[in-house]
């Protein structure tokens, strides 16, 4: 059964103005209200349900900002991967080299054995991205569908990507770390703020 809704909004505004809840009972229960109406009424005005746990956040329900955070992540998700795919093609122009030495059709000689390596260590740095990439589908999924998981992943990267801004402008680099420190910063922020939303 849903709570009067006119009981709520007297709730709410009685508590936000200082009243104690046991005076608002009394005074609901003189007034003729029967004390299960009165529990229902106080369980939405303070946010809870009727067991007196927090309510659930609901996908219907999800904060717009939580919408455009995801599809920002879903986004550079899609970079990372996509940078990780292009470094590991790059990486396979350059593993089929062995060592020795090439020769051209003009008789120039040039030793090819530093080339291997090279593809190999493109090989390596090429899973950095797309392990970062899915990742971030993972954690912007999780958050999107209000998973507390995902508010701890979001917020741990956007603790770490504060923390590689702010060593990248001590090192002088100054590349968009200035936008990106900002944008994390909100979003960090925000997550912080409404951590009570995340199931």
């Amino acid at each position: 059964m849903a709570a009067d809704q006119s009981m709520v909004a007297y709730i709410r505004n009685s508590l936000g103005q200082g009243h104690s809840p046991d005076s608002l009972r009394q005074a609901l229960l003189s007034q003729g209200w029967e004390e299960s109406q009165i529990d229902e009424a106080f369980a939405e005005a303070q946010g809870t349900a009727a067991t007196g746990t927090p309510k659930q956040a609901t996908p219907g329900k999800r904060p717009t900002i939580v919408t455009v955070i995801c599809i920002l992540g879903f986004l550079m998700s899609v970079l990372f991967v996509l940078t990780g795919i292009l470094t590991l093609f790059v990486s396979s122009l350059f593993a089929p080299f062995g060592t020795g030495t090439l020769t051209s059709g003009e008789g120039v000689s040039s030793d090819v054995s530093d080339l291997s390596g090279f593809g190999s260590l493109l090989i390596l740095f090429s899973a950095v991205p797309l392990i970062v990439g899915i990742i971030g589908f993972g954690t912007f999924y999780l958050l999107l569908k209000m998973n507390k998981i995902g508010w701890i992943l979001v917020l741990i990267l956007g603790i770490i990507s504060i923390a590689l801004g702010l060593l990248q402008i001590a090192m002088g680099v100054f590349q968009f770390n200035i936008i990106s420190l900002a944008f994390w910063g909100l979003i960090v922020a925000y997550m912080l703020l409404k951590r009570n939303l995340f199931a």
